[in-house]
């Protein structure tokens, strides 16, 4: 649909403009593309091809228009599987290229719709370009075959037949957790299985805990945080309930004509506006100070009065960054911590509070790499954890990331909370290596 608005309305409208008789609501309709671009459905095919080798789904079903079992309703023609094809073999995704070509030309035979000589020679070409790029890969590359495909042999389907790398990792993840591709291995696997307790053949030594919580404040007495423990050390939990609909519905109605692309620190340059657009992040965002809004005011004091943490002041954190995902997006794997300037008086990120305002039909996972845990998107719920050791450096278990969307959306509201206004309510530790807990009942 999208590819159709790009190129093929503009053109339909160019042809119109100099005829006489054409009503002004059908060229103010076919001017709806003009915020849309091919750039659209690059972004578009991307997250496409994200959600398959995330989620390693199969091209066929997926152009069946069936996705982990859920029936889209919407099928991909031979064209659309063709075009796959080629933007992936110009993201050297060899494997996936491979793959949607084989599918095109299945289909091409079907429907008739394109030139089977046109796909064949696309799809050796890609074989071609996977096998010259073999021998330079990355160790454990996950868009390549096992092996270099030839001369071919006598079967169909090259994806039917050999395995990718993909596999091989996925079975054996724990084995590489240092490679190129051992992040992104271990994202992909925990966001289409939900944890690697099993792959790795571990003991379950953190069991996830639901339980009431009163201690950390009075003021939850009466009515008790709905708590669930998501990992023990580090100490990671998800708090269920603790948004309104009606506050959610406030944020929504603030933010959602005022999104931009999201965007991440520039390492190579310095200043306000050190940020860059990066694949690795595809949402849209908007920031604003929530105590200078009616009705949301009251945000940092419920976050401080739910953590224990100095939030109300002013240096105590940042203005309230809420982030939106649609179909494919996606944030891999990072920490929140950063070395802040020494001219920074409110210091680097101490601790993290997530809320969920929108739950995706499917996908959207919050997982984290190293220490094995699991957030599901629960609309009204947050999830809350320390970036940071006592001493102040960064607690690199708590690398996480952002599953792609499938179906629906996903909408974040990020509090980060700074660390120099902490003294008075966070302990520093003897041992500088203990990760800050949270003052809860222990369980």
């Amino acid at each position: 649909f999208l590819h159709r608005i790009v190129n093929h309305l503009q053109d339909l409208k160019e042809k119109l403009e100099g005829l006489s008789g054409v009503s002004e609501i059908i060229m103010e309709a076919l001017s709806c593309n003009e915020r849309l671009s091919q750039d659209d459905v690059h972004e578009i095919m991307s997250g496409l091809l994200r959600i398959q080798y995330v989620y390693d789904l199969n091209p066929k079903t997926i152009a069946d228009g069936v996705i982990s079992g859920i029936n889209t309703g919407t099928k991909l023609h031979t064209v659309h599987c063709y075009q796959l094809g080629i933007w992936a073999s110009r993201n050297n995704f060899h494997i996936l290229s491979i793959e949607w070509l084989e599918v095109a030309l299945m289909k091409s035979s079907q429907d008739r719709t394109m030139d089977g000589n046109l796909i064949q020679a696309a799809l050796q070409l890609s074989i071609e370009k996977h096998d010259n790029f073999f021998n330079n890969r990355w160790e454990f590359d996950p868009h390549f075959y096992n092996r270099k495909l030839l001369p071919r042999q006598r079967f169909n389907n090259l994806s039917d037949t050999l395995q990718s790398q993909r596999m091989l990792l996925g079975r054996e993840v724990s084995k590489y957790p240092k490679s190129q591709f051992g992040f992104s291995i271990r994202f992909w696997e925990m966001c289409s299985k939900g944890s690697l307790k099993i792959a790795d053949g571990k003991k379950d030594e953190n069991p996830m805990k639901c339980f009431y919580e009163t201690k950390v404040n009075l003021y939850w007495t009466i009515s008790p945080l709905k708590m669930e423990l998501l990992s023990r050390d580090p100490q990671i939990y998800q708090i269920y309930d603790i948004l309104t609909d009606g506050k959610i519905q406030i944020l929504e109605n603030l933010v959602k004509h005022s999104f931009q692309r999201s965007t991440v620190k520039d390492a190579k340059r310095s200043g306000i506006n050190a940020k860059k657009i990066v694949s690795t992040r595809t949402s849209v965002g908007a920031k604003f100070d929530e105590r200078e809004v009616p009705g949301l005011e009251i945000l940092p004091e419920v976050i401080q009065l739910a953590t224990g943490l100095s939030v109300t002041a002013k240096t105590a954190g940042e203005d309230l960054q809420v982030a939106a995902y649609a179909f494919g997006g996606h944030y891999d794997v990072h920490i929140d911590y950063f070395d802040p300037s020494p001219k920074n008086v409110r210091g680097g990120r101490v601790a993290t509070f997530m809320f969920y305002l929108l739950e995706p039909e499917f996908g959207g996972y919050t997982v984290f790499t190293e220490a094995n845990a699991v957030a599901k998107p629960v609309k009204g719920s947050a999830v809350v954890w320390h970036n940071v050791l006592s001493d102040g450096s960064p607690d690199l278990r708590t690398y996480h990331g952002a599953c792609p969307v499938v179906l629906g959306e996903k909408w974040v509201a990020n509090k980060w909370i700074r660390i120099n206004d902490q003294f008075k309510v966070r302990k520093c530790s003897r041992d500088r290596n203990r990760g800050y807990v949270f003052p809860y009942e222990k369980h």
